[in-house]
């Protein structure tokens, strides 16, 4: 029939196996390694803040500025917590919530560490040159949060613009068909200014 303008469309079938690689569910051995480091590095993170703070009248916790170095620990001790969202399957609430715990944590807590050494900074140099510097802890406390804050700007703007989600991807790898879902963005927009 050369003039029946036939549109064909051939479809192939095959069997695929979901991958198991993507998810660290109950039940998985790295699932109780998961748990082990979050909950170990928060009950060290916890441990270190109560002995500094049990000694903070002491003269050298006293001149380290034990205050952003307690807020310091106590960052450290949410931030191991972020493991926890790593844990379960790989849906559109876990991924964005992967990623706005961890960055957001990673901010605020290391701004507070370099708030705190700038300050150390500040006031020794103004030692060398014989001059008195003062600085705050109410200045030093505003000073830690612009880093968080454009941190949160990042965050809400590849929330809209291109979120953290669950996508599909199938792979011909070797003689089988893989189903595997990851969360990933459409660009890499938001690991490029991450760093």
């Amino acid at each position: 029939l050369p003039d029946a303008k036939l549109t064909w469309r051939i479809m192939i079938v095959s069997p695929t196996s979901l991958s198991e690689d993507d998810t660290i569910l109950p039940g998985d051995l790295l699932f109780t390694f998961m748990i082990g480091v979050g909950v170990a590095g928060f009950a060290v993170c916890l441990t270190l803040l109560y002995m500094y703070y049990k000694r903070r009248h002491l003269r050298a916790i006293v001149v380290s500025d034990w205050r952003f170095t307690g807020a310091f620990l106590l960052g450290c001790a949410l931030l191991n917590t972020a493991t926890f969202t790593l844990l379960g399957p790989n849906t559109d609430g876990t991924c964005m919530l992967r990623m706005w715990v961890f960055h957001l944590l990673f901010a605020t807590t290391f701004s507070l560490l370099l708030v705190k050494t700038w300050r150390m900074w500040k006031l020794a140099e103004g030692g060398r040159k014989y001059k008195r510097v003062i600085i705050s802890h109410q200045q030093a406390f505003f000073m830690c949060f612009p880093i968080p804050l454009a941190q949160l700007f990042i965050l809400l703007t590849f929330s809209a613009v291109d979120p953290y989600r669950q996508a599909d991807i199938i792979e011909n790898s070797g003689p089988g068909v893989t189903h595997r879902f990851i969360c990933s963005h459409d660009t890499l927009a938001f690991p490029i200014t991450e760093l």
